[in-house]
């Protein structure tokens, strides 16, 4: 694929943000703390790629952490892989420097270190005792000492329901190729190698795996040498934190990428499993599956167990694998995922009522039910539109580890069916690895601006989509969905591989942004080793393919940057304005040659009083068939006569 290795995150987790706990702590006086340095992870400076520019991954970066037990594991190289080494553990710079730091701070003292993160963030985790994360917290060159936090995780028609083998397969050359290139990381309960929808051997075509991937395969008892293949392509698991607290049960939870769960195996078979397989439980035929990029391959990070979910110094080590896997491509969740977006790698996470998640920092994508709240957990406004999209989530059926256990009604079947945010994520995966597919210059927000601005506002029937405001008789308890519900409507695969118009975001746009939260300048400074310069930005004013507005005092210009990814053409512009609002966008019409940027100018003007969201929208319709809907979204207004509170 000439070189570029086009990448797609799913994680499979809901982080339970401000539950610091310590329960199943294997020691009374000792905890998982994560420890962040001050100085930059090392792939951020202009030395590594000097340095390192060619190497393997393995040569690079060491993996510190402790065995899952049941044996040692080893990291298998299949004759397909662009590894060569065959080591576990390796050394490393950044590794040394973090040993270094333990020894002279806890001089003679007892501690364990679990991991070293070197790509995410330059830190390491640890088992110490409080006092002795005390003593880390007050050295200079110590960003922040955190408590590890528990996190866990939260049809087999969707594929003619969204439109594909007419539609998106049809314009990537068909279901045989659709997705091609393209390897989705996946950060769940692990994979079941031996599922027919992970074989690499039903197509008579050649499956080559992209040239510059370098993952590797964990080798144990429960997932030997030859499980990984042509279309799954990397596993590793991850548990060093749950076992310091004593709650890991090998034979259990698998000390291995195995899934004991079913909940991995169900989501990567939705983003990438294959195409045309029999879908059979209790003797009755239900279809046939098909994931939405069915020729991507699979790299698999667990992380996530059934018996207790997971700890973010697992989750954080699986994320830090996955990056530096990928740090031949040119990275954002909160502290997690603020970084993915500098490396080009694209995330999907499953969000949540119950992730207590700031608002105003800058997201990849959530598929949830919620909308922004008017302030973050800061009290800043929160200008940023959530939920992303929605996508298929309810009774899905998709494949089902043989070691599943999540569904007691589905024991010892090959598929089951399951419902929920964790079933949207990896639908929305596997889209984007479509359009990777097609437009591998793709930045992460121009594949979202692509979901975005074509997604649909209407059911397949031709009405409203609707929003369930109770829970209770929930065929009765609706009505019309707004932004905050469904954010841009309905994912549209077929138009979303052809947006004519995208509206991307760069590193530094996000960096000015950040920079432009109060205080944020030696947060930003800590975690990625640049000072905040001059131009900053609030949320509002990034270049999103939505405007939201926690409180429109009075009036406000808010620009909005195109670009033409298609032919020449011509556009006319339309709006409708929130209640209580006046709005006008210009140009209202504007030629735009293909590469070309046009700025749009959107006038917004309170007419009263009033904190309730009210909702408009802008359209632009091009003579070549493109149509795109960029939501706007007011929650206080405030006119020049009344005082702002």
């Amino acid at each position: 694929m000439m070189g570029i290795v086009k990448f797609m995150v799913v994680f499979g987790v809901l982080i339970i943000g401000c539950v610091w706990c310590e329960e199943g702590n294997s020691s009374s006086d000792g905890s998982v703390y994560i420890v962040t340095l001050r100085q930059a992870p090392y792939v951020f400076s202009s030395g590594y790629y000097k340095v390192n520019r060619g190497k393997k991954v393995n040569e690079v970066f060491g993996v510190h952490g402790l065995s899952s037990g049941g044996g040692a594991n080893t990291l298998d190289n299949p004759s397909f892989s662009n590894i060569t080494s065959k080591h576990h553990h390796y050394g490393s710079r950044i590794a040394q420097v973090h040993d270094s730091l333990l020894r002279r701070v806890l001089k003679g003292e007892k501690y364990i270190k679990l991991y070293s993160y070197h790509y995410l963030v330059n830190g390491f985790a640890v088992l110490v005792t409080p006092q002795q994360a005390h003593k880390l917290s007050g050295r200079k060159e110590v960003a922040n000492v955190v408590l590890d936090y528990s996190v866990r995780t939260a049809t087999t028609h969707t594929p003619q329901f969204l439109g594909l083998p007419q539609g998106a397969w049809l314009q990537e050359g068909g279901y045989e190729t659709a997705g091609e290139g393209v390897v989705i990381g996946l950060i769940d309960t692990g994979i079941d190698p031996t599922h027919v929808s992970f074989a690499d051997g039903l197509s008579e075509n050649s499956y080559p795996v992209p040239d510059h991937f370098t993952g590797v395969c964990e080798v144990t008892r429960d997932f030997p040498s030859g499980s990984c293949n042509r279309k799954l392509v990397g596993a590793r698991h991850f548990a060093a934190s749950a076992i310091t607290r004593g709650i890991f049960n090998a034979s259990q939870d698998y000390a291995s990428p195995f899934d004991g769960d079913g909940h991995g195996t169900h989501t990567a078979s939705i983003a990438a499993g294959n195409h045309g397989i029999p879908v059979i439980v209790a003797g009755h035929h239900y279809g046939n599956a098909s994931g939405m990029a069915p020729r991507s391959h699979l790299a698999v990070y667990k992380a996530l167990y059934k018996s207790f979910g997971g700890f973010a110094a697992d989750v954080v080590a699986a994320i830090d694998q996955i990056l530096l896997q990928y740090y031949n491509s040119s990275l954002e969740r909160d502290p997690v995922s603020k970084k993915i977006i500098k490396f080009g790698a694209v995330a999907s996470i499953a969000g949540g009522v119950e992730a207590n998640f700031s608002n105003s920092a800058p997201k990849i994508m959530y598929y949830s039910a919620r909308g922004p709240d008017p302030q973050d957990n800061s009290f800043q406004d929160a200008d940023i539109l959530k939920p992303n999209l929605v996508a298929p989530g309810n009774s899905i059926w998709a494949a089902w580890s043989s070691g599943g256990t999540e569904s007691v009604e589905f024991l010892g079947e090959n598929f089951a069916m399951m419902s929920g945010t964790s079933m949207a994520a990896p639908h929305i995966a596997g889209l984007a690895a479509l359009i990777k597919q097609k437009y591998p210059f793709f930045s992460p927000s121009a594949i979202g601006s692509a979901l975005s601005t074509t997604a649909s506002l209407h059911d397949k029937d031709g009405g409203p989509i609707m929003a369930q405001r109770a829970y209770a008789n929930p065929d009765i308890n609706q009505s019309p969905a707004t932004p905050f519900d469904m954010g841009s409507g309905f994912v549209n695969a077929t138009a979303a591989l052809d947006p004519g118009l995208i509206l991307d975001l760069g590193y530094e746009d996000y960096m000015s942004f950040l920079c432009g939260i109060n205080g944020s300048a030696p947060v930003v400074l800590n975690y990625t080793g640049t000072n905040c310069g001059a131009t900053m930005v609030n949320g509002a004013d990034l270049n999103l393919p939505s405007i939201t507005l926690a409180k429109l005092n009075q009036s406000r210009t808010i620009q909005r940057t195109l670009t033409n990814i298609g032919g020449n053409e011509s556009y006319s512009v339309g709006w409708n304005a929130p209640y209580g609002v006046s709005m006008k966008v210009t140009p209202s019409h504007f030629y735009i040659a293909s590469g070309e940027k046009q700025v749009l100018n959107v006038s917004l003007n309170s007419t009263l009083n009033n904190s309730i969201a009210s909702f408009g929208r802008i359209g632009l319709f091009g003579d070549k068939s493109h149509v795109l809907n960029i939501h706007v979204s007011v929650i206080q207004k405030v006119t020049y006569n009344s005082s702002s509170s």
